[in-house]
């Protein structure tokens, strides 16, 4: 595998991570606000696992299925405008898409066990453990249906294709915002 491909999976399982937390924590925050509450944080860092805290919150059980329902939602609705216009990088943006229902149905369906993070807030306010359950065995199939035939997008499988160098510059320059938005804002966030 040549470098420019290494470079290119590299950069954007980086930035699906990322990404995928922020639209996630959005999906927190939107429906924070619609139902009333108040956001006191969100925490977003390149080296930390996200967060959403409300110092009020009338309806904890949504808030908490907000986070990985938008946070697949939205990639999707993005992913098909896309597709709509045949935007030529689209294969950067059906990985993401992937990427997000993929994370955030083993995040959720595994919950319903090990009752971690948002699974253990939404058992503990009503949900069942089958839904948990069942929102992962629907996002994650649909996650690696999105994957299938990308590789040689990516330059793996039998087709071969050299990533774009195009690609490799809109992901470096994508991340680099990104990290530096976020490392930013966790400075701003420690003055009052």
């Amino acid at each position: 595998m040549t470098s420019k491909k290494v470079l290119l999976i590299t950069l954007i399982a980086i930035l699906s991570w990322l990404w995928m937390m922020i639209v996630h924590e959005f999906g927190h925050v939107l429906v924070g606000i619609f139902s009333n509450g108040a956001v006191s944080k969100v925490v977003l860092h390149p080296l930390e696992l996200s967060r959403t805290e409300l110092s009020v919150n009338l309806h904890p059980l949504a808030v908490a299925w907000g986070g990985p329902v938008v946070g697949c939602i939205v990639p999707l609705m993005v992913w098909v405008a896309l597709k709509t216009f045949a935007w030529r990088s689209l294969h950067l943006f059906q990985w993401f898409t992937g990427f997000c229902l993929i994370a955030n149905g083993v995040y959720i369906g595994s919950g319903a066990n090990t009752r971690i993070g948002d699974a253990g807030e939404m058992l503990a306010y009503g949900s069942d453990p089958w839904m948990l359950a069942l929102f992962g065995l629907v996002t994650v199939p649909l996650g690696f249906f999105l994957w299938n035939g990308l590789g040689s997008k990516f330059g793996i499988g039998n087709k071969d294709e050299s990533p774009s160098t195009s690609a490799i510059l809109v992901c470096s320059g994508i991340l680099a915002l990104t990290v530096g938005a976020e490392l930013l804002n966790t400075a701003l966030a420690r003055f009052p």
